[in-house]
C-alpha cells in the first residue's frame, strides 16, 4: 500500500513539473510582424491566454480576438524566479520566432515547440539573436 501511495504520489508530481506555467493571461505590443507556430502575424496588441483542456497549448490572439493562433509549448525552467513578465523572440535575419515567455515571479515559464516554420529561418539565417518584449500579466 505504501508503494503504490509513493508511485501514485511522484506520478502526480511528474504531471505537475512536466506542465508550461501560463496560466494567466499575458498582453504585450509589436511594432512588427512575427511569428507564432507556423503563422505569420502584423505587428499590433496581443494576448496570449491558457486553453482550457490543455496547459501545453497556448493561444495568441488580437486584442480585437482575431486573428488567432492556437500554439504548442513546452516547460521552460529557470534558475531564480523571472524578474519582469516578457517574450523572447529567436531573431532570424529579419524574422521574430516567439520562443520564450517568462512570467515575473514564477521559477517556471514555457518555450515554444520548434516548428517546420522556425526550423526554415535558422537554416536560411543561422544562429539567431535573442529579443526581448516586456509584457504584462492581466489580473483576473
Amino acid at each position: 500500500m505504501k508503494t503504490a501511495t509513493l508511485v501514485l504520489g511522484l506520478a502526480l508530481l511528474t504531471l505537475g513539473v512536466a506542465s508550461a506555467q501560463v496560466l494567466t493571461p499575458i498582453t504585450f505590443s509589436m511594432d512588427t510582424a512575427f511569428v507564432v507556430g507556423n503563422t505569420t502575424l502584423p505587428a499590433g496588441s496581443y494576448e496570449i491566454v491558457p486553453t482550457q483542456d490543455d496547459i501545453n497549448l497556448l493561444e495568441l490572439r488580437a486584442a480585437s480576438g482575431k486573428p488567432s493562433v492556437l500554439f504548442e509549448v513546452d516547460p521552460l525552467y529557470n534558475a531564480a524566479a523571472s524578474k519582469s513578465t516578457e517574450l523572447q523572440f529567436n531573431k532570424y535575419g529579419n524574422n521574430l520566432v516567439l520562443k520564450n515567455i517568462l512570467v515575473e515571479g514564477q521559477i517556471q515559464g514555457a518555450t515554444t515547440v520548434t516548428t517546420p516554420t522556425e526550423k526554415r529561418h535558422r537554416k536560411a539565417s543561422g544562429k539567431p539573436s535573442v529579443i526581448s518584449r516586456i509584457a504584462k500579466k492581466v489580473k483576473l
